[in-house]
């Protein structure tokens, strides 16, 4: 017999036997542990019961009630028809289809528990394996004998057994893992577009929880949680042409705010109408101050009221800096009357290579994050009002939503922080 840490030996006390107790009986030592609070000690040393079974009682007891108490290891269960099965070798034809049946009862469990994008058992490695046996002798087990299934699925009893003790008294750290895990799963039901990183630093930020990236990484793959958010590839650049020069060259460190704007057009389809998002944003602070929504095809009013609203911003600022603009090539920038509300303002134009997204990165991925999250996070094909469901995600992106190129603080909080 084992010790345990106060000295005092597991089990049953010496000098006593192992007999079998009636339902009733287990549910009076029950009951007297439950209502009269009588530690599990006193009762064995009364009764010559170890402690630890009083414990799987009471467990058992909270669990299932009194059916939680009926005898599963098929020691006095000759009622059962399935008792015997496991110790016989001649079965008669009766016996043995019924041995069937329930090895493909067993099966269908099995199935259950694996994952349908799996291939093979090893993928998991054995251990996690070895657990979901487990659980599906549990789940079987008010059925059949715990022996009869072990011996059927070709599982040691003793590891059932001790698994089984584990999940009456788990470890801290598997029960912090747990209500961690919780808190994650809500934060990916509603976020579902971000990774283990923006999860960490979202917990720390609205709930004041300090869990490190890599931590959130293990429970994320113990979960199963993935980010939802599409792969793009990334495709060769054409030749180049002629236009605006490049004046950025991959020098993105802005200093100050409004020194560095880059603007870009993305479409979304709500409702089985194609809009057009024209943003403009400040590299500095990854703020969005400016945007346009149209539901017309090739709108120019998109990109040239964008503008506007982000030299009226300019020229509240009083700033003789010059401040650069950042696009692509497309036709509305490349058109006279777009640079034409550039020629009262210090501001030079900039414009990345043809076919060349990688001229202008940060722009890219926004476009891509922000269709992310209005799909799969603020589920946009539900909304009732398409520009008030703009106005507030771009408002929430502004003021509430961390970024990791802003050590995770928000574009506003990294701006208060800099002192503008």
């Amino acid at each position: 017999m084992s010790k345990k840490k106060d000295g005092t030996i597991r089990g049953r006390p010496k000098g006593t036997k192992n007999n079998m107790r009636s339902i009733s009986e287990k549910e009076q030592i029950v009951l007297r542990c439950i209502n009269e609070n009588i530690p599990f000690r006193k009762i064995s040393k009364e009764l010559g019961i170890g402690d630890t079974t009083i414990g799987k009682w009471v467990h058992a007891y909270e669990k299932d009630g009194i059916n939680g108490l009926e005898s599963k290891t098929g020691k006095c269960g000759s009622g059962n028809p399935y008792a015997a099965l496991y110790k016989k070798k001649n079965l008669t034809e009766v016996e043995r289809l019924r041995l069937e049946l329930v090895k493909k009862e067993v099966e269908c469990e099995r199935l259950k528990k694996r994952l349908l994008s799996e291939r093979s058992w090893s993928k998991k490695r054995i251990r996690y394996y070895q657990q979901k046996e487990f659980e599906i002798i549990e789940l079987l087990s008010n059925k059949y004998p715990v022996k009869f299934l072990c011996s059927i699925m070709d599982v040691n009893r003793s590891g059932y057994y001790k698994w089984e003790q584990r999940q009456i008294s788990k470890p801290d750290w598997i029960k912090r893992r747990e209500n961690n895990l919780k808190i994650i799963q809500e934060v990916h039901n509603k976020h579902k577009s971000h990774g283990y990183r923006w999860i960490s630093a979202f917990l720390k930020e609205k709930y004041g929880l300090i869990l490190k990236p890599n931590y959130v990484h293990v429970c994320c793959k113990y979960a199963g949680i993935k980010s939802e958010a599409p792969r793009i590839k990334y495709r060769k650049s054409k030749e180049e042409k002629l236009g605006f020069p490049n004046l950025i060259c991959g020098n993105w460190n802005a200093t100050r705010p409004y020194e560095v704007i880059v603007s870009d057009m993305t479409v979304f389809y709500y409702k089985g109408i194609r809009y057009e998002l024209t943003l403009y944003l400040d590299t500095f602070n990854n703020e969005i101050v400016s945007y346009g929504l149209s539901s017309r095809e090739g709108d120019p009013r998109t990109y040239h009221e964008g503008l506007k609203k982000v030299i009226k911003l300019i020229k509240k600022e009083q700033t003789d800096q010059v401040t650069i603009l950042h696009t692509d090539q497309g036709s509305v920038y490349s058109s006279r009357s777009y640079n034409e509300l550039l020629n009262n303002i210090s501001m030079k134009h900039s414009m990345s290579r043809a076919g060349t997204a990688t001229d202008n990165p940060i722009m890219e991925s926004i476009n891509g994050w922000i269709k992310d999250e209005m799909f799969y996070d603020f589920d946009l094909k539900h909304c009732d009002d398409i520009n008030k469901f703009i106005k507030e995600y771009i408002h929430w992106f502004n003021y509430e939503r961390p970024a990791y190129a802003l050590q995770y603080k928000t574009p506003y909080q990294y701006k208060h922080d800099m002192g503008y």
